[in-house]
């Protein structure tokens, strides 16, 4: 009971800390820059599943569904897991960043109210922070790295559709 109330007491004095704009604006910039990344790897990888529809749906239907060969048909649907993944990672990219912030945030508040009593609460929220902070880094990589394999992947089913 007692570690419930010492917890709902630094909450409100966390509340109540103002945190000048100045300390942090440099941190919310490159959050929002790594977001808009993201965000437009979201956006390519979800227009990779489109690309694939397209090719299904204008290309491959002109031709009977047995004459495409067993790689095109692996090249293709290695693409569209590629692209999901790369979406997955994207999503829990952006949800780990935000976590992040929020521990950097508080973080800030702690070392600004300058107590020797919150030491513990300021290593677990900076833990925490570092922890989503690499998360979010290496899922941002991975999101890239599958979106890379998706292209080429639909790159060489085109190029096997070409020559078949």
């Amino acid at each position: 009971m007692e570690n419930t109330s010492k917890i709902k007491s630094i909450e409100s004095l966390l509340v109540k800390t103002q945190v000048p704009v100045d300390s942090y604006r440099v941190d919310v910039e490159l959050f929002d820059r790594g977001q808009k990344l993201s965000a437009e790897l979201l956006r390519l990888s979800l227009a990779g599943i489109a690309v694939v529809g397209f090719f299904l749906t204008n290309i491959l239907a002109n031709s009977s569904a047995h004459s495409a060969s067993n790689a095109l048909k692996l090249y293709l649907s290695g693409a569209v897991l590629a692209c999901v993944l790369s979406s997955l990672f994207s999503l829990l990219q952006a949800f780990f960043a935000s976590g992040a912030m929020f521990h950097h945030i508080n973080a800030i508040k702690l070392t600004q109210l300058e107590d020797q009593a919150l030491n513990d609460a300021l290593k677990k929220s900076l833990s925490a922070r570092t922890t989503k902070f690499n998360a979010a880094h290496r899922l941002l990589i991975a999101s890239a790295i599958f979106l890379v394999i998706a292209a080429c992947l639909l790159g060489m089913a085109f190029i096997e559709w070409m020559y078949s």
